[in-house]
């Protein structure tokens, strides 16, 4: 599978795309940028979890820089960690979409679960969605010649068919470990690629939109012309003008 390319946007486009965000649900509040900046209009949808947490992660990578700060407490002796680490290293790469596994006298085939599966069972009970999820997923059960349906499984095969599917998929979930220098302690921080991109967006849009003020109350412009300068231009229009830094 091509990776999908993406593709910085004109600062009016960006503030749009933060604006259309700022009243969902946390975990779709980027989804209007990443869509924006997807350079061969990728349906979202239809991304894996482990796909849709690559693309934030390029799109925080393209817009604020390829590394990222990570800031924990090491829970043995207090230590504050702090490092800097290539957003890269944080994903293992591109899975196959169909995978295969077999299970005593079972052979499975499976697709990864989307973004689309996983919205339509939000709001299932948690054992009722596994189960769906499972029947959404599973394309093929066998065993010998015998096709076989998910009622025919057993529990602790169809927690192993579960297992699979999840493992298919390793950057659904995206973990940083950091090691204290003093204790030797490791500790494991979870990050959440879309508000790590959103929190982003967020303090650079609300920095455009003072610069926007500061310039417009200077100056007499109109937003329009002010987010079409580019940023070493409005920053040197700021400083003309006297206005006073901005502080997030």
């Amino acid at each position: 599978m091509t990776a999908t390319a993406l593709r910085v946007p004109a600062t009016a486009a960006l503030l749009d795309a933060w604006e259309s965000g700022l009243g969902a649900d946390p975990a779709d509040r980027p989804l209007p940028l990443l869509a924006l900046m997807c350079a061969d209009d990728r349906d979202l949808d239809e991304c894996a979890p482990g796909e849709l947490n690559r693309l934030l992660l390029r799109a925080r990578a393209l817009l604020f820089g390829a590394a990222a700060d990570a800031v924990a407490d090491c829970p043995d002796c207090g230590t504050q960690l702090e490092a800097s680490i290539p957003l890269a290293e944080l994903t293992v790469g591109e899975p196959a979409g169909v995978g295969a596994a077999v299970f005593g006298a079972v052979d499975v085939r499976f697709r990864l679960p989307t973004r689309r599966d996983l919205v339509a069972l939000a709001d299932f009970p948690v054992e009722q969605a596994a189960r769906q999820l499972l029947e959404r997923c599973v394309l093929s059960l066998r065993s010998g010649a015998a096709e076989l349906s998910l009622a025919e499984l057993s529990a602790e095969t169809a927690d192993a068919v579960d297992a699979a599917i999840s493992e298919a998929d390793p950057d659904a979930v995206i973990e940083v470990t950091l090691t204290c220098p003093e204790c030797g302690d490791a500790v494991r921080l979870s990050l959440d690629p879309a508000s790590f991109l959103w929190d982003e967006v967020d303090r650079w849009a609300l920095r455009v939109l003072w610069e926007v003020a500061a310039l417009a109350t200077a100056f007499g412009w109109s937003e329009d012309a002010i987010v079409a300068l580019s940023p070493w231009r409005r920053q040197m229009y700021l400083s003309l003008s006297g206005a006073h830094r901005w502080s997030s």
